[in-house]
């Protein structure tokens, strides 16, 4: 025999291998491992829009002026793809009036009126794309 013929025979070579039947446990420990990630994707989310909204209440200056800015540059943005880029006129001025109207709530900014007009128009908007 062949120095390396011991390593030529198959790794458990006279043992027998189960059964490659149907597996029971394993795809429901996959489904749980799903079910609990999307618990704790779920949980995360909402931690880290609860810490969001404690640092807006907090400094609502700063907050103000962070998102009128962005706001303005993603109307900047806006005119820029549709000059450069041609994206669809009709849509982009859409965008450019949600976004200016989005500009216009923040002039009583933390605070929200229900009966604010420019409030209403922007709950008007949110609906009507859907």
């Amino acid at each position: 025999m062949p120095v390396f013929a011991f390593f030529r025979q198959p790794p458990y070579a006279g043992v027998q291998i189960l059964d490659e039947g149907i597996m029971y446990v394993l795809p429901l420990v996959g489904y749980a491992g799903v079910l609990f990630g999307f618990g704790f994707l779920t949980l995360a989310i909402a931690s880290g829009l609860y810490y969001l909204s404690e640092l807006v209440e907090e400094h609502t200056v700063l907050a103000k002026k962070l998102l009128a800015r962005l706001v303005y540059a993603i109307i900047g943005i806006q005119i820029l793809l549709v000059v450069v880029d041609r994206f669809p006129v009709l849509l982009s001025l859409l965008s450019i009036g949600s976004h200016a109207v989005y500009a216009g709530n923040l002039r009583h900014f933390p605070v929200v009126k229900l009966t604010d007009p420019v409030f209403v128009l922007s709950c008007g908007e949110s609906v009507s794309r859907i």
